[in-house]
């Protein structure tokens, strides 16, 4: 504290306000000048006040102010009057901690008055105030625009710009021309804005650009031209405003801010002009839309739908027509026909029912079928290139096999990188009797080396003891039997064969489903339980008893797997 100072304001000779005054606070080009006013004739109201001022710089000053409220003046925030409200309430318990933050722009000086008001149950003077008042704690960021060059060009072309057209026209006439200018120009950059984020989001979900520009401008208005005079009207009405009236005396040197403050009626009359102008630009814009976009982008929620249905006819129309042509080839088009029945028994339903009313609910539903029956004509297009192409990868495929043992996604340069990993699982689904595996994304030959079937025997053997199962086969993965204890109704080749396809069958949709290597399949049937168990090179088949636990048999024939694989 530096001075105080006291002040009788009802003439009894007793002091009814004493102001304390402490010394100022610099820090970089901000000047922190603080007062604390105790009201006695009020209650012994207290009032901080802090004057913040950042002197004349052409540097833009981000503040960032911390004060501490004294506990006796302040038990909980809700006690405490803010003039501003604070940006940040950094402790809500004693002692009250609250944050403020301001950004002073370059080129003038400028200035901040923050006030916070409480009651104080305690007597206030020199002695309280130098126990329990705390310094702020203030923080300083300056930035030099200059060093930036784009700032220092829309500088230059500002003062360029705006002073010519105050020494044409005058400040005021200057001022609601060049507003307009820059409210027009903020507009337009939007529309650019809007134009290209349609443009990526037309590219990533590969949908007609014109559409989804339609989704984000919305539709325009008929009216324009009511607009266009309505906007005539009020810039007039706002040039009279700024001729007709006259400047505040003693106006004219203030900054722009104090001046347009000074001076309402000319203030209210550039107001007018401003949004003269943005009327009649939006007027037309939205006449150029119109003729750019054409009659769709006028249309109504009703129009809007009935167009949808139309998109959505003619798209299933193609698709119709695809699956005729791709049929031909022999090409599976199944799972596409029935996407075009369902879709074309919907647009039906739709049309029936379609009115002014519910033509907002549908258009969505709409755009969602349209998006399933693209989906459908772009499944159809891969597989007419699978199609085209499979003769030839299946051929490449055949002589990376004659000089290697497996085969990788990577050695697959003929094959496009998305039907790499199908190439491979097909080449095996029509291979499934060479002895070939899938394994880790790879394509391998299988390779068995010689074992005893009598060491088989023995432990299908053992395995048949426990009483669990019905019968047991063991086999290659290409389908080779090598031992089996099957009943006699059941053929051995047969049920091996099976097991072999329905093991690799189940492989390869792990494979795709990125699942890893599945161990084994139940196949639960006619109250029987079959187990298709796969190790290393063999896959074992058994029958379980009915009743019989399957988690059980499961197990022991995980200890079977186990026992076989060490024999390789």
């Amino acid at each position: 504290m530096v001075s105080e100072r006291s002040i009788d304001t009802d003439g009894d000779g007793l002091p009814d306000e004493i102001i304390y005054v402490f010394q100022n606070r610099t820090v970089g080009t901000v000047t922190v000048h603080r007062e604390i006013l105790v009201q006695r004739n009020v209650g012994n109201e207290v009032v901080t006040r802090i004057n913040i001022v950042s002197e004349a710089t052409d540097k833009i000053s981000n503040i960032v102010l911390q004060e501490v409220i004294p506990t006796p003046l302040a038990s909980s925030v809700e006690k405490v009057d803010f003039v501003p409200k604070y940006s940040e309430l950094v402790r809500k318990e004693p002692p009250v901690t609250v944050v403020w933050r301001f950004t002073f722009g370059a080129g003038q000086e400028i200035g901040k008055t923050i006030e916070y008001t409480a009651v104080a149950f305690q007597e206030i003077n020199p002695a309280w105030i130098d126990r329990f008042v705390q310094s702020p704690s203030i923080e300083v960021e300056e930035i030099d625009p200059k060093a930036v060059p784009v700032y220092v060009q829309l500088s230059e072309l500002n003062a360029l710009v705006y002073g010519g057209l105050q020494n044409a026209v005058g400040f005021y006439f200057a001022t609601a021309i060049y507003g307009s200018l820059l409210i027009v120009l903020l507009l337009i950059l939007v529309e650019i804005a809007t134009v290209l984020f349609a443009t990526a989001r037309s590219a990533v979900k590969k949908t007609e650009f014109r559409s989804e520009l339609l989704k984000l401008i919305g539709h325009g208005r008929r009216d324009n031209y009511i607009w266009i005079a309505l906007g005539i009207i009020l810039a007039i009405i706002g040039t009279t405003a700024i001729a007709m009236t006259e400047e505040t005396p003693a106006t004219a040197d203030l900054v722009i801010a104090a001046k347009l403050a000074s001076n309402f009626p000319k203030t209210i009359g550039i107001s007018l002009f401003v949004l003269g102008i943005v009327s009649i630009y939006y007027s037309l814009a939205d006449m150029v839309k119109g003729a750019v976009l054409g009659e769709r982008y006028y249309m109504s929620p009703l129009d809007m739908a009935r167009a949808r249905l139309r998109q959505l006819l003619d798209t299933v129309d193609r698709l119709e027509r695809d699956i005729s042509e791709e049929a031909a080839y022999g090409i599976d088009t199944e799972a596409e026909s029935i996407v075009a029945e369902v879709e074309r028994n919907k647009s039906s339903r739709i049309g029936r029912e379609l009115n002014e009313e519910n033509s907002e609910y549908y258009v969505k539903p709409l755009v969602n079928s349209i998006d399933n029956v693209q989906s459908s004509i772009d499944s159809l297009e891969s597989k007419h290139e699978v199609f085209t192409h499979w003769q030839e990868w299946r051929k490449s495929m055949d002589g990376l096999l004659v000089s290697n043992d497996q085969i990788s996604p990577e050695m697959l340069a003929d094959v496009p990188v998305r039907w790499r990993k199908w190439a491979l699982t097909r080449y095996m689904s029509e291979h499934l009797g060479e002895a070939l595996t899938i394994e880790e994304g790879v394509l391998k030959k299988i390779k068995i080396a010689a074992v005893g079937k009598g060491e088989i025997e023995l432990i299908l053997t053992d395995f048949l003891r426990a009483g669990k199962i019905e019968g047991v086969a063991v086999m290659r993965k290409d389908g080779l039997v090598i031992s089996s204890f099957m009943p006699r109704d059941i053929d051995p080749n047969l049920i091996a064969a099976i097991g072999a396809k329905v093991m690799a069958n189940t492989e390869m949709s792990s494979m795709e489903l990125e699942l890893g290597k599945p161990r084994f399949v139940l196949i639960k049937a006619g109250g029987q339980d079959t187990i298709i168990y796969s190790g290393k090179a063999l896959v074992t088949i058994a029958l379980a008893r009915q009743g019989e636990s399957i988690g059980y048999v499961v197990n022991e024939m995980g200890k079977l797997v186990e026992r076989l694989d060490a024999l390789i």
